[in-house]
């Protein structure tokens, strides 16, 4: 497994910005930091990922890179973007730490969840960025029920989502986010 993390803030990226007129579009920024990272890791010409033309996307709708038989998953949350490639499927999911409306998220998490969440308001971030690394190795997003991915809530090291188990590994890559990589749990 490789990594790469990088601030959308940073000014390598200003020529790209001004190149797409997305000076002021976060979200586009967001994704070309992406693209250029994975180009970097892949040591991909990195003009093919940022105009889509090596990119496609498999039957569930993650992007996946012709042929290559690496898997990747990219992450964002405000300034940061982290690019995580693997020989394995492997799913990633970033936040900033903020403070947040418990109200909005709660339908993510199982009774016994928001049961310790309520003891552990601190967990919830890290919390919802297992479950949502999951959902995206799986290739269902958010779509895929969050609550249907169960964690460990002792060692936070194993999530469960019908019937099949993940490894779940923390990332620190910076002191104001938290960053969770999943990958499937083979049997031993």
């Amino acid at each position: 497994m490789k990594y790469l993390f990088d601030s959308i803030k940073n000014p390598k990226y200003k020529k790209y910005y001004l190149k797409l007129n997305i000076n002021q579009d976060n979200k586009k920024q967001q994704k070309l930091v992406g693209r250029v990272l994975l180009s970097e890791l892949l040591n991909l010409p990195v003009n093919e990922l940022i105009n889509d033309k090596i990119v496609n996307f498999d039957k569930l709708g993650r992007p996946i890179i012709d042929n290559n038989n690496l898997f990747f998953s990219i992450s964002h949350s405000h300034e940061l973007v982290v690019v995580v490639v693997s020989d394995e499927e492997i799913g990633v999911d970033l936040e900033m730490i903020r403070p947040f409306s418990f109200n909005k998220i709660k339908k993510a998490f199982t009774d016994n969840e928001i049961d310790y969440l309520k003891e552990n308001p601190s967990k919830t971030l890290t919390l919802w960025t297992i479950k949502e690394a999951v959902l995206k190795l799986l290739g269902v997003g958010l779509m895929g029920r969050p609550q249907s991915v169960h964690v460990d809530l002792i060692n936070f090291n194993i999530a469960t989502r019908k019937n099949e188990k993940f490894k779940v590994n923390n990332l620190l890559i910076d002191k104001d986010y938290i960053c969770t990589i999943v990958k499937k749990k083979h049997s031993n």
